[in-house]
């Protein structure tokens, strides 16, 4: 139930001085997969981020100071799930959240998983105007003209068919979707890439109780049709560690993986397998995605 998972996340405490949970912090720290800020941005100083972001070692470790972020949104009420890896980190992760932006993230980003809401802020908050500029922000939400994050933005279209649609403002609608759509990360540690072990990533405590959820929430409220799934990137690598996991779900007198979920004709699932619709992973309105999502909030 989403009560357990927002329990544990509500009374683990983080390692003093970072912003990861204390029993995930020692698994990663003894396993040399962290960096701190001030590294990192002495690696982009040095080497340039494209280089670092690239780089076997740098790419994969994860932020000890950017906030955890094990979902985004409304874990309870939520109508679309979402699963990813990992949140990402990107060229203007910190300087574009430094000063009086960066402890705006920080606390609405905590107060999110206690799943502590300000209703005048949005509940996936990358898609609130204050967070516009965050990596976050531009990647779910914001269009930048020329920006190399351009082609992201990837919930600005579904926010303006469901303000054409119900006759609503574009801030009323940005609200409307986003009170209704969650997403959930395996690993809730930012990272350039995805790198992390799978036998370490199972280690984790804040990993297991994921894996928990999705299993005794999403999975059967899916199999319902009381709520949709999509995963947008890293599919293989999703289905992977749920399946190796040992999970199966019974489904019409049948034992299925996780990885087949998207094989039963369901209409509330969407899994994006293709490279091409993988580097793009689009939810807007005509996309396999979009349709989902859009059929789920309406």
């Amino acid at each position: 139930m989403a009560k357990n998972f927002i329990s544990f996340w509500r009374n683990t405490p983080k390692q003093p001085g970072t912003e990861i949970l204390a029993p995930d912090y020692q698994i990663l720290n003894n396993n040399d997969l962290l960096i701190s800020k001030n590294n990192f941005l002495a690696a982009c100083k040095k080497y340039g981020f494209e280089n670092v972001a690239k780089d076997k070692v740098y790419a994969r470790l994860l932020h000890r100071d950017l906030p955890a972020e094990p979902f985004v949104g409304d874990l309870s009420n939520a109508r679309v799930y979402m699963v990813s890896l990992n949140p990402g980190c990107g060229e203007d992760e910190y300087s574009a959240t430094n000063g009086w932006g960066w402890q705006t993230l920080v606390n609405i980003a905590e107060n999110n998983r206690k799943q502590q809401f300000n209703k005048n802020i949005c509940k996936f908050y990358y898609m609130d105007p204050v967070l516009q500029n965050t990596g976050g922000g531009i990647y779910w939400m914001k269009y930048v003209k020329g920006h190399k994050y351009m082609q992201y933005h990837k919930l600005k279209q579904m926010v303006e068919k469901i303000a054409e649609t119900k006759n609503i403002s574009f801030d009323d609608a940005r609200h409307y979707v986003s009170d209704r759509i969650c997403d959930i990360e395996l690993c809730p540690y930012h990272s350039c890439k995805w790198g992390i072990p799978t036998k370490i990533l199972r280690q984790l405590p804040s990993t297991q109780q994921c894996l928990e959820f999705i299993k005794n929430t999403v999975v059967p409220s899916v199999l319902t049709g009381n709520k949709s799934l999509i995963l947008l990137r890293h599919v293989a690598d999703i289905c992977k560690i749920i399946d190796d996991s040992g999970y199966t779900f019974a489904y019409k007198n049948r034992e299925y993986k996780f990885s087949e979920l998207d094989t039963l004709g369901l209409p509330n699932v969407c899994f994006y397998r293709t490279n091409s619709d993988a580097r793009r992973a689009p939810i807007r309105p005509n996309t396999p995605a979009g349709k989902v999502c859009f059929n789920a909030i309406k």
